[in-house]
């Protein structure tokens, strides 16, 4: 089963803020080596933040989780999940929401992923591995 990432306002406000102040920097300014360099870092940011508009999901087997957060991936076994949480704040995560679901693994670091149905996820991962503890 595949679970849709949740992007939010703010991660798109984000992206145009950063993209608004180099471009009206290099427009102030005109175009120089330090300013060559801000876009050319730029250019390297975008890369990295715009694809997680686009490829931001969970797919749910019973044998593996697979995390899709842009050009990132992880691979969790359903097994090894201890404990779901529901999660408010931000981190450092695979997730562009705030509202997230931290999936905490036996022997590893939690995980954080944000999606449109977070309640649906937590349910699917329950139904695979009984002994998940859900805290709320």
């Amino acid at each position: 089963m595949t679970f849709e990432g949740k992007v939010s306002v703010w991660w798109c406000a984000l992206i145009a803020v950063i993209n608004g102040i180099e471009i009206a920097s290099a427009i102030y300014a005109g175009i120089s080596v330090t300013v060559g360099v801000g876009i050319l870092m730029l250019v390297v940011l975008d890369l990295i933040l715009i694809p997680t508009l686009f490829n931001n999901r969970v797919t749910v087997t019973k044998k593996e989780i697979v995390i899709q957060f842009g050009f990132l991936q992880k691979v969790l076994s359903p097994k090894d999940i201890t404990r779901i949480k529901k999660v408010k704040g931000f981190s450092a995560a695979f997730a562009a929401s705030e509202d997230r679901v931290g999936i905490e693994i036996r022997g590893r670091n939690a995980v954080f992923v944000s999606l449109k149905d977070n309640d649906a996820f937590v349910k699917e991962l329950m139904r695979i591995n009984k002994r998940i503890q859900f805290m709320i």
